[in-house]
């Protein structure tokens, strides 16, 4: 069977099921601190009718995910967003809001500069409002209180770095998953690349020592998967920690034979180009933790 189809994470759903592995959104594992669990994170980059069917799909076994929105979709296809908070799943913000902020701003940024107010660094400050109001169009349709990082990886800019001169805690946002689990007591999972952790095409969507919580080694750094079946061989096995995020994009699940072969292709040649860069650019990533 084509592996990144919606059949395909079905048995991955069923083998969750199967060992009866507790499905929990990121509001519920701050609540609850569960020592057994599976976060479902969907980041939705692209094609949001993909993420429709991905939640029917898990509301017709019982199972509630994460999903991460851009602020494109509030504009393009909010019809996508009531549908699957109407399904009972968490929304959240997946902002990139810092990607306006000019280079040279950027620069000071990553210094450490003094960004005392509006006059000498303007965008950051553009910024900011933006991700409010994006999260405040966002919760006309959920009360969102988790947002997440959406990382363009070809470019030098990480939306993280805004949170070094504000607090998305003022704004009623109770996680930033990147900054709020310990990824090494919680293993991270995501299909970057098409791939399940591969280092080479993974420049944005990874977790670091010494960045949020994570003080010790990642776990992620001893977990690769080549296909979908080796992770689901893995939960069989219960070869996995007790808890962990399994992190997908939509856009790359097709059962469709021609949208498979060409996300295929596409993700084909963007990890060429991703591994090249990530060769010339990593010196370039800076700050502390950042990736």
């Amino acid at each position: 069977m084509r592996d990144f189809t919606l059949s395909k994470y079905r048995e991955l759903l069923d083998v969750l099921k199967m060992k009866k592995i507790p499905a929990v959104t990121f509001e519920e594992y701050l609540a609850l601190s569960p020592e057994r669990f599976v976060i479902l994170r969907h980041d939705v980059d692209r094609l949001p009718l993909n993420a429709v069917q991905m939640a029917e799909t898990e509301n017709s076994m019982g199972i509630r995910s994460s999903y991460h929105f851009r602020s494109a979709t509030l504009y393009k296809n909010p019809a996508a967003i009531i549908k699957i908070a109407a399904l009972g799943h968490e929304v959240c913000y997946h902002y990139e809001d810092l990607q306006g902020i000019s280079d040279r701003e950027y620069g000071l940024l990553t210094r450490g500069g003094n960004i005392v107010n509006s006059d000498n660094s303007p965008g950051i400050f553009r910024a900011f409002e933006s991700f409010s109001e994006h999260l405040g169009l966002l919760r006309e349709y959920y009360p969102v209180k988790v947002a997440s990082m959406h990382g363009n990886p070809l470019s030098r800019k990480d939306n993280r770095m805004m949170w070094n001169y504000f607090d998305y805690r003022s704004l009623g946002i109770i996680c930033e998953p990147y900054f709020d689990i310990d990824y090494s007591t919680v293993l991270y999972i995501t299909d970057t690349g098409r791939s399940w952790n591969r280092k080479s095409v993974n420049i944005r969507d990874k977790v670091t020592r010494g960045f949020g919580k994570t003080l010790g080694e990642p776990l992620n750094e001893q977990f690769r998967f080549s296909n979908t079946d080796e992770m689901i061989h893995s939960i069989e096995n219960e070869l996995l920690p007790p808890g962990f995020i399994i992190s997908t994009h939509p856009q790359r699940w097709n059962s469709r034979i021609l949208p498979w072969i060409s996300e295929l292709a596409m993700q084909s040649v963007k990890n060429v180009v991703k591994g090249f860069r990530r060769k010339i650019a990593t010196t370039r990533l800076s700050g502390p933790g950042m990736i």
